[in-house]
């Protein structure tokens, strides 16, 4: 009997996907069993119209291997693993591991899982569970495939295997994460992501805590389908259209639209298991219910915790942007126009990997166009618009700007030069106050921020932005947008 769609269902969790803005990945399911028999191909129908773009298939034994492969052979948005579970293990053999890594080195096989340890039950012996995930580890590192690792109630072995087998050279994802903080930590050195199933929607172990904790960029999303379903559908089956609702509870944990979730995770996917990404040139880019402006990656400062060069990817928007693509103030009129204009958006901010009043004609155009059109606008700078265009430039911003934040840093020349590592050397940091000064006397907001990376005097910050009359905000390090 065909079941009810979860979509026909209702549920304070739940957010319904919209095509365009909420595109998911669902990085671990189990389709192949005989729970779908009956509507595996609408579970597949439900899952498109969600916003699921892609999912891994897993396979964890021989033969959910061949079963999930033979199902989906023509689903070309399915992706596989292959893999020995820890329940399997004491079914190893030579021959079986040379059979899986054949299997591995087949079409959309993107990962080598699910394979680990768990103490929970006692289906195979510790031993054999020990020597069978270091077996996997070697085949993922000869394939150079990603690892997707089930751990239950073996918290610290599962780390010590994989930090003794050099798990670390391929990475891979702790799927249905159920430990700590700490152990996050470690697996983020040793390449790891973590996922979180659609069980952080219940009253209890919802992981809220460790979601609290951890950025997004470490995080993927998954529904286990059929295991885990959501606190609405408790005692029933999962499928991925429920993927959602995970990402719903993320968003609200972390302030962030599930729009982000989405798109955040599902670049951690796409770079793990070596999909294409597809990146265009990136002009405008939302972050809960503001739309940020790409007008540059140049900077007046190369600062040390900055990775404008290196990974200039900032809440899953990958804002490289060479000289010859930046944009026109027409050209980013018309990107914001494509996505609902001036009236859609709570703030336009001036900020990508570069620092905008480096481009001041253009930004005063878009700032004015909005302006006019009621819009507010902030513009995050590092304060240095006066040493590039030689002029004093803060009331050029006055009418235009309703807010600008400026990177403070450093509460003396010195280390700010030492951290910023500005243009100008040391009286940067001068030049950047004078700018603070001016701005405050034409523009209603002017915000200082510091990133705290555990080196700067942040009491020292503080008395220098209170001379100024200028209130300071505390960034964490690494935590941008």
């Amino acid at each position: 009997m065909t079941q009810r769609s979860p979509s026909q269902e209702a549920g304070p969790e739940r957010e319904r996907a919209e095509s365009g803005g909420r595109v998911f990945i669902d990085s671990h399911v189990h389709l192949d069993g005989p729970d779908y028999d009956g509507d595996r191909a609408e579970v597949l129908a439900r899952a498109r119209a969600a916003g699921v773009e892609n999912m891994v298939q897993i396979g964890y034994n021989r033969l959910t291997i061949e079963r999930g492969m033979a199902l989906f052979a023509d689903q070309d948005w399915i992706h596989f693993s292959t893999g020995l579970h820890p329940h399997d293990s004491a079914d190893w053999s030579a021959e079986l591991e040379a059979w899986i890594e054949e299997r591995s080195a087949w079409p959309r096989v993107v990962a080598i899982g699910e394979v680990g340890l768990d103490w929970f039950r006692d289906y195979a012996p510790a031993e054999t569970q020990r020597r069978v995930f270091r077996q996997m580890i070697r085949l993922a590192r000869r394939r150079g495939l990603p690892l997707i690792v089930h751990s239950r109630a073996a918290e610290e072995d599962t780390l010590r295997v994989l930090e003794e087998e050099g798990a670390g050279d391929v990475g891979g994802v702790m799927h249905c994460y159920a430990y700590g903080v700490e152990t996050a930590q470690r697996l983020r050195e040793l390449g790891f992501l973590v996922s979180f199933p659609c069980s952080v929607t219940y009253p209890k172990r919802n992981q809220t805590e460790v979601i609290a904790e951890l950025q997004v960029e470490q995080m993927l999303l998954e529904t286990d389908s059929p295991f885990l379903p959501p606190q609405r559908l408790r005692g029933r089956r999962n499928e991925p259209a429920c993927v959602a609702e995970a990402a719903a509870v993320i968003a609200r944990v972390k302030g962030l639209s599930v729009e982000d979730v989405a798109r955040i995770t599902r670049r951690n996917a796409r770079v793990l298991f070596r999909l294409d990404l597809a990146e265009e040139r990136v002009l405008v880019y939302p972050i809960r219910r503001s739309l940020y402006l790409n007008l540059t990656n140049r900077c007046t400062a190369d600062c040390g915790f900055c990775t404008r060069l290196t990974h200039p990817v900032v809440k899953g928007h990958n804002l490289a942007l060479r000289r010859e693509q930046e944009p026109t103030a027409a050209e980013l009129i018309a990107a914001i126009e494509a996505r609902g204009g001036a009236g859609a958006w709570e703030e336009f901010v001036f900020c990508g990997y570069g620092e905008p009043m480096m481009r001041l004609d253009e930004l005063k155009a878009v700032a004015g166009w909005l302006k006019e059109r009621g819009a507010r606008v902030r513009v995050n700078t590092n304060g240095h618009a006066d040493l590039w265009h030689k002029r004093p430039t803060a009331s050029e911003l006055r009418g235009l700007v309703d807010v600008v934040s400026i990177s403070l840093n450093a509460d003396n020349a010195a280390q700010y030069a030492a951290i910023v590592r500005p243009a100008w050397g040391e009286r940067s940091f001068q030049g950047l106050l004078d700018f603070a000064r001016d701005a405050a006397r034409v523009v209603p907001e002017v915000v200082f921020t510091v990133v705290d990376d555990g080196s700067i005097d942040i009491e020292g910050c503080r008395r220098i932005a209170a001379e100024y009359g200028v209130p300071l905000r505390v960034r964490l390090l690494d935590e941008t947008g």
